[in-house]
């Protein structure tokens, strides 16, 4: 991603004649591809988000809204600035519940409007009010601190219209690229797992498994149509996966995950068993995959999941889904599962609890797993 991007800004003394502002300052800026409405929490926060959305406005033209609380006792402050070609920008400062009535009689007229919940907590009361006018609500629960069970709950209380995604998911993308390209290492490995070890890159003994853990997990068990009931976690064959959730040292920090073991009891042509090992080491993810002794394949790169800049992030988010009203099936689909197997893990054996929080699993073509590659294949050794 190219490195930070300064705009011009110029003050506003009133949100009259903004579009004016806009037509003067970016008169050759082509057409804009969506509505991006920023919800930040401070003015430092305001600075940081600018920034970043200037450096893919030339890809993703957008009419940016970056909306923080202001200063305390000061009624309006707002500045505007464009790119040219690229993204038209005002920053409000003003106290939240009256920030929508002056964002949206500006939104542009028959473009998908994108809320970023970058700021103000888990204010739910504010994030709907915000989402009834939004098509896609992007939030980045981690930073949030909502757990998986919150963030499962939100679609229900921000009403029908908005489809919610979480930049958790989207920095996972880099960790399921790799498992599909070292399961594919041998055919039919992904029916065959056995063991899912999963060490978070955030979580402390004694904490439950974080949201990252959980959306990872539910993808597998989402993607592979793993059952779960009580504290046993089967494929639809009837083979027992065991699934093994590790904490991360005080000292150390990770990412959102340090380290993800899956073994399958594949039977190949000359193979027998595969361990499939994707970690952090220093500044580097990789991917490690062996039968037994055997080194099958390998790869190594830049770490990719949090340490990607928030620029890289809401580039993904844009290019994938602005505007896409019923959000990503396979991402709610995989919160939903995670959410019920830990459940019913955490509830024990056939208890009641663990019985209601056994969730159907969907039928969804074991396929998506093996769609999505890496940069760059791994070397064979």
């Amino acid at each position: 991603m190219a490195t930070s991007v300064q705009l011009d800004w110029q003050a506003l003394p009133a949100m009259e004649g903004v579009e004016r502002r806009w037509a003067a300052l970016r008169s050759h800026g082509g057409a804009l591809t969506a509505n991006l409405i920023c919800r930040v929490s401070d003015a430092g926060e305001a600075e940081r988000m600018a920034a970043c959305l200037a450096q893919i406005g030339p890809r993703h033209p957008s009419r940016v809204f970056i909306v923080s609380p202001g200063r305390a006792g000061a009624k309006l402050e707002a500045r505007v600035a464009a790119q040219s070609p690229g993204s038209e920008f005002v920053e409000i400062g003003i106290a939240p519940e009256r920030a929508r009535s002056l964002v949206q009689p500006l939104l542009a007229a028959d473009l998908p409007v994108v809320l970023v919940w970058h700021g103000g907590g888990a204010n739910v009361g504010e994030l709907a009010s915000w989402a009834a006018i939004a098509d896609q609500v992007l939030l980045d629960a981690h930073r949030m601190g909502l757990s998986a069970e919150q963030l499962a709950e939100l679609p229900g209380q921000l009403g029908v219209r908005s489809g919610v995604r979480d930049l958790t998911w989207t920095r996972l993308t880099p960790w399921r690229q790799l498992l599909c390209q070292g399961l594919e290492t041998v055919p039919n490995a992904c029916q065959e797992i056995s063991q899912v070890s999963i060490t978070s890159g955030h979580r402390r003994h004694g904490e439950p498994p974080g949201l990252a853990t959980t959306l990872l997990t539910g993808w597998l068990g989402y993607q592979l149509q793993w059952v779960s009931e009580g504290s046993q976690v089967h494929s639809p064959s009837g083979k027992k996966i065991g699934l093994r959730f590790g904490a991360c040292p005080a000292e150390e920090k990770h990412g959102l995950l340090r380290r993800l073991v899956v073994e399958c009891d594949a039977a190949g042509k000359g193979v027998k068993g595969l361990s499939v090992v994707i970690q952090h080491r220093g500044d580097r993810l990789t991917l490690d995959v062996h039968s037994g002794a055997r080194k099958l394949g390998e790869w190594s790169s830049a770490a990719m999941d949090e340490s990607r800049s928030q620029a890289d992030t809401l580039d993904e988010e844009l290019s994938v889904g602005a505007g896409a009203a019923a959000g990503d099936p396979i991402y709610q689909a995989s919160l939903e599962r995670g959410v019920g197997i830990l459940a019913a893990l955490r509830a024990g054996n056939g208890g009641g609890a663990a019985r209601a929080a056994r969730i159907k699993v969907r039928a969804s073509p074991t396929a998506e797993l093996h769609r999505l590659e890496p940069s760059r294949p791994p070397t064979r050794a």
